[in-house]
């Protein structure tokens, strides 16, 4: 099996918050299962690749989600919302391909979004391309933890929201 589709199983088996893991949404994984997945892999073999990665989060790595795609009761509802965040802070994401701010509440699992020297992620991410976090490179495939700033300029995916 895998590391995707060992990814797409846990994804398919959690539908409940769940106190270890590090996305408290339906596409809740721990850190236990990360290292599993991980296991003899690094960096975006653990998820087949770029297109794995994205394809996982429906999205697509250059343009990002559509609006309809962002917006889709089936999204909100499989991955969560991000509805309770602050609406002061804002996220640069391309959206039908193109740059926009938005709002943090507006943020779905699937965004991508893109962090210059000293932007804060505001939700989980997964690094699409390589990124310097609080000084530790983060490679593509990688975590990064909400509240982590970005010393330099990377693609990062939206991997959950609503904590």
């Amino acid at each position: 099996m895998s590391g995707l589709e060992r990814l797409g199983q846990i994804v398919d088996s959690h539908n409940v918050r769940r106190e270890d893991s590090i996305a408290v949404t339906a596409f809740a994984i721990s850190k236990e299962e990360i290292a599993e997945i991980c296991s003899g892999k690094s960096g975006l073999d653990i998820f087949d690749g770029i297109e794995g990665l994205v394809g996982l989060l429906k999205s697509h790595d250059t343009n990002g989600l559509s609006k309809e795609q962002a917006t889709a009761p089936e999204r909100l509802s499989w991955f969560g919302s991000n509805d309770g965040a602050d609406a002061s802070r804002k996220a640069k994401v391309f959206r039908d391909g193109c740059p926009v701010e938005l709002p943090a509440p507006q943020l779905v699992v699937g965004d991508l979004i893109v962090l210059t020297p000293g932007d804060e992620a505001l939700v989980d991410c997964l690094a699409v391309t390589p990124v310097t976090i609080d000084g530790s490179i983060v490679q593509p495939g990688g975590y990064v933890a909400a509240g982590k700033k970005a010393s330099d300029e990377a693609k990062l995916i939206v991997a959950s929201v609503g904590k």
